[in-house]
């Protein structure tokens, strides 16, 4: 996860509490890739947050709670520090 060209990307997991988000990611780096505008920046940041909580939905389980969480933590991420990346 993380902006494909970016270091810290080898430091963000792409699997929370065993589920792989990674395709959340994926799609979050080509809208950054494609996009032009804030507003752009703001769809793909939210876009990945909804892909995240649908994977974590579609697993269900008690980890849930924690992804959810987690998932949090990485749109907050993306949308205070990822205006570099974009």
């Amino acid at each position: 996860m993380g902006a494909a060209s970016s270091l810290i990307s080898r430091w963000i997991p792409n699997i929370m509490y065993g589920l792989d988000v990674e395709e959340a990611g994926n799609i979050h780096n080509y809208m950054y890739h494609i996009g032009k505008t804030a507003e752009d920046k703001a769809e793909a940041d939210r876009t990945f947050l909804n892909n995240m909580l649908r994977l974590i939905n579609n697993r269900g389980g008690f980890l849930a709670l924690l992804r959810r969480r987690r998932a949090l933590k990485y749109y907050k991420a993306v949308v205070y520090f990822g205006g570099a990346a974009f």
